[in-house]
């Protein structure tokens, strides 16, 4: 199964579902039953690409935004 992009895998395990993303390391969720096997590992990896992406360095950027204003040139009417 796709979901988001990402290949699914869906196991049982005893009377559970184990519903993960291989592609995403410890993205996994246990559900009851397999009809609730897309709806939740939907909401675990937005949960997990969250995370990662609060976990990404922050670039460094003291001044703010740069100016894009160009030097007004002498021969330009005032």
């Amino acid at each position: 199964m796709i979901v988001e992009g990402y290949e699914v895998e869906v196991t049982k395990v005893e009377d559970k579902f184990m519903v993960s993303v291989p592609e995403l390391p410890g993205c996994t969720v246990q559900v009851d039953e397999r009809k609730d096997a897309k709806n939740a590992i939907r909401e675990m990896i937005g949960l997990y690409l969250t995370e990662l992406a609060s976990k990404r360095p922050k670039h460094k950027n003291d001044d703010g935004p740069k100016s894009q204003v160009r030097k007004r040139d002498s021969r330009m009417k005032k």
